[in-house]
């Protein structure tokens, strides 16, 4: 089955919001076993329309998915329904079916018949940019795409697995590369911490050399530095969440109905405890400085 896709809707909007127009042979189409679009379309109770069929190639008819259509809403805010037109490349296309996938990739699509899809970005009649298999056999098909490959130059066949395993690898470098920008905010905050703490302690020599000759013991000045990294480390934990949440709702404005961020509960508890676990530990060097200050010494010094 021969396959055209294409950038269209309309300008302006995000790279996560941008719809890709689909064409498919239609005639083709109908001999398939199994396909994903047709398992997804939404039920006729709750909107869905219908498939593309035989008796829509070469006509201005499609099929777009929830997404597309909560992005796309017509005059009156609403999202497009079966029945609706919606406008690409300044042309009003029917829309006679509504799916939903739930993918982010397959739920920018915009499905039509490649002929239409042709006329519309411009290319010819012959203009195909992908073909689609289905063995007999599902278990041959890593032979089949190696026989494709070896008899067409430049071709390259992929399967449902092996396109799953490259998206869980790109996801996979993502994590990685979030993890590694949380461990160098991380470390950057808590030598912050540290040098705050240090320069505080410095800063402080009389006040613990008069605490030390009022009675505080050894470890009574080190446990008031560290209750102040602390304090400092929740104050950041708290100004860091409701950033987190400004941020987030400002975003999910401009993201549409695409993917949403979301900041939870849990995750608000999380960020909180790691800043004053980091705050604490921060102030642990600064602390163990000022366990070594003699009370005499640290008032002589501060009054040179």
């Amino acid at each position: 089955m021969g396959l055209l896709s294409g950038s269209g809707g309309s300008g302006g909007r995000g790279f996560l919001d941008a719809a890709l127009i689909f064409g498919t042979d239609l005639t083709e189409h109908t001999r398939l076993r199994y396909e994903v679009f047709r398992s997804k379309m939404l039920p006729r109770a709750e909107g869905g329309g219908r498939r593309l069929s035989i008796e829509d190639r070469g006509t201005d008819r499609i099929v777009i998915s929830r997404k597309i259509a909560a992005d796309y809403r017509g005059a009156d805010g609403r999202p497009k329904r079966v029945g609706d037109s919606l406008r690409i490349g300044g042309q009003a296309f029917e829309i006679v079916g509504i799916y939903d996938t739930g993918s982010v990739v397959l739920g920018t699509m915009i499905l039509m018949d490649i002929g239409t899809a042709r006329r519309l970005v411009g290319q010819g009649d012959r203009s195909v940019s992908a073909f689609y298999v289905e063995p007999e056999d599902p278990a041959r098909a890593p032979a089949i795409g190696a026989a494709i490959e070896g008899a067409v130059a430049q071709a390259d066949a992929r399967g449902a697995s092996e396109f799953d395993r490259d998206v869980g690898r790109f996801m996979d470098q993502l994590e990685r590369l979030l993890l590694l920008v949380l461990g160098l905010a991380m470390a950057v905050g808590v030598v912050g911490i540290v040098n705050t703490m240090l320069m505080g302690v410095m800063e402080r020599y009389v006040e613990s050399g008069v605490l030390r000759t009022n009675g505080w013991g050894r470890g009574q000045v080190p446990r008031l530095v560290t209750l102040e990294s602390g304090r400092i480390g929740l104050l950041a934990g708290i100004l860091g969440g409701g950033a987190a949440l400004l941020s987030t709702g400002l975003s999910n404005r401009f993201l549409a109905a695409g993917p949403r961020l979301e900041v939870t509960g849990p995750s608000l508890l999380l960020g909180l405890g790691v800043a004053v676990l980091a705050g604490t530990s921060g102030g642990l060097y600064p602390a163990w400085r000022a366990s070594r200050l003699m009370p005499m010494d640290a008032i002589r010094r501060e009054s040179r």
